[in-house]
Order: structure tokens, then C-alpha cells, then sequence
């Protein structure tokens, strides 16, 4: 039975179990108790072939946490055919490996993946398994944080030119023509 086969065979008809929250910018303990609870709660309540995603909604993107192939099962076929290249075994059921992504939302951001384990592993080895987990969100954290301070100076950068802008059209008016350029009237004194 190849991959797609035993993913249908697994998953056709079964809900996704999903939960998601968000994480405090300023509290890198607390996102880490958060996440700690939400994986906690779900090996306890659930199975290890029982299809997941969890969403980390950060300010300005989100990491998801869940098996390979869950949005898109061709990534699932691609690592099961290098994974066969490199080993030459055929059927190895260890378990669907665990991707983390990060997408940063912002105009030509790549969303960036990397696989920790397996779903097998967080169920049989949570504890060390989410040590890996929380090291990789807390470094997809730090990406986010560094792109949060881009665009902040980015927005310093650009108010600053307007306000020059701004500055030297105004500098530019003689008290005649100022009313004319700008939509406000004054009404003057007799």
C-alpha cells in the first residue's frame, strides 16, 4: 500500500482536529505554556494517526503544527520517495513526520518548513518531542520579531520623508497662494 493509499485509508472521512491561539509577542513563557497545553491535551485525548493542525497566530504571520501532507499530500509522496532513495526500504512505518511552518504575512515572504519528528514520537516520547517542537516555534518566533522590527523601521523611515515632504510644500506657500492650494478656507478679520 503506498503512501497516498494508506492516507486515504487512514483519514478519508475522519474530522481534523484543529486548535489554534495566539502568542504574546512580549511573553515567550507563556506561548510556551500555551503550546505546552494545547499538545498536552491532544496526545491525551486523541490518537497518533488522527489528522491535526495547530495554528500559532502571531502579529504579523502564524506557524502551523501538523503532519506532512495534511494540506498538501504531494510534499507527503515527495519525502517518502528521497526517503526510499536514500534507504532503498519500501514500506518504513515509523510514523507521518511532523511539519512546523511558518508563513510571515508580508508581500514575497516564503513559507518556511521544517520537520521535527514524527506524529509517533510526540505520542511515545512527548517530552522530548515537544523540547524540538518549542525550540523550532521559539526560533520561527525570533523570525517573526525580526520582521516585526523591519517594518517598524520601515514606517519610522517613511513617516519621516513625508513629514519632510510635507514640511517643504507648506515652506514652499506664500501666504496668497496658500489658500488657494489648500482645501481649508480661513476667514479673515476685519
Amino acid at each position: 500500500m503506498d503512501i497516498k493509499q494508506k492516507l486515504v485509508a487512514n483519514y478519508e472521512g475522519i474530522a481534523i482536529y484543529t486548535a489554534g491561539f495566539y502568542a504574546d509577542p512580549e511573553n515567550d513563557l507563556a506561548t510556551r505554556a500555551k503550546l505546552l497545553e494545547t499538545l498536552k491535551s491532544f496526545v491525551l485525548n486523541q490518537q497518533p494517526e488522527t489528522p491535526f493542525s495547530l495554528q500559532i497566530m502571531l502579529t504579523n504571520g502564524e506557524i502551523n503544527i501538523m503532519p506532512l501532507g495534511l494540506v498538501d499530500l504531494d510534499e507527503l509522496k515527495a519525502y517518502e520517495k528521497k526517503r526510499r532513495q536514500e534507504t532503498g526500504i519500501i514500506n518504513i512505518d515509523d510514523g507521518t513526520p511532523l511539519n512546523i511552518q511558518f508563513a510571515a504575512h508580508t508581500d514575497k515572504a516564503t513559507v518556511q518548513k521544517q520537520l521535527i519528528g514524527t506524529t509517533q514520537e510526540l505520542f511515545d516520547h512527548f517530552e522530548q518531542q515537544f523540547q524540538r517542537i518549542w525550540a523550532q516555534v521559539k526560533q520561527y518566533l525570533q523570525m517573526n520579531h525580526q520582521l516585526l522590527l523591519k517594518i517598524e523601521t520601515d514606517l519610522i523611515e517613511d513617516s519621516r520623508d513625508i513629514q519632510t515632504q510635507y514640511s517643504k510644500n507648506f515652506s514652499e506657500m506664500s501666504t496668497d497662494n496658500g489658500g488657494k492650494k489648500s482645501v481649508l478656507t480661513y476667514p479673515t478679520r476685519s
